[in-house]
């Protein structure tokens, strides 16, 4: 029975590190399909990267510079009403739906529809509180919305109740800088 369960525990240690071991191969087929997929974007090669990245984004939903790169791919095909179809689809996944509204809020830019850029990245930062990336573009998006005129109250209502929280001083600092390059 004592070397059972020794074998037992020997399979578990056995089948983790099996486990450990697919999960890194994954993760560097993914850095490695991103790398080709950016290559493919700069060698404008659209076609045959937006696929992998779709691939990546499925297989990496948190990587947020998969989401970037192909909101360029698609604006460089001239297709940003099937990036935003593409984006839509991913909204509701827990997994991806920040990023997907980070890029949704990306094709609004590009769209100039400034209100409905404002409010994919608030959606981002709400649903990825700890998430770097859409608290820059959030900011920018509401001063330029607002011609300037928001408020910090107007910032903090978007952003997650944490004020004292690091992302959460994240965006603010992103709005006093702004606002010290106004006043020069």
């Amino acid at each position: 029975s004592g070397h059972l369960k020794s074998s037992f525990r020997l399979s578990g240690r056995v089948l983790v590190g099996l486990l450990a071991a697919t999960v890194l191969c994954a993760q560097s087929t993914v850095a490695k399909d991103y790398a080709r997929a950016v290559q493919l974007v700069g060698q404008r090669n659209v076609d045959e990267a937006i696929p992998i990245l779709e691939s990546v984004i499925t297989r990496a939903g948190g990587f947020y510079p998969a989401y970037d790169e192909l909101v360029d791919a698609y604006r460089r095909k001239h297709a940003l009403e099937q990036a935003a179809a593409y984006f839509t689809t991913l909204s509701p996944d827990p997994g991806r739906g920040a990023f997907a509204h980070y890029a949704l809020g990306r094709i609004a830019e590009f769209r100039l529809s400034l209100g409905e850029t404002v409010d994919q990245f608030t959606a981002c930062v709400q649903q990825a509180p700890n998430s770097v990336p859409c608290y820059s573009p959030l900011v920018g998006a509401l001063l330029s919305v607002t011609k300037r005129s928001a408020t910090i109250k107007d910032l903090a209502s978007r952003i997650p109740a944490n004020l004292d929280g690091p992302y959460s001083c994240l965006a603010l600092t992103e709005w006093l800088r702004s606002e010290e390059h106004t006043s020069e």
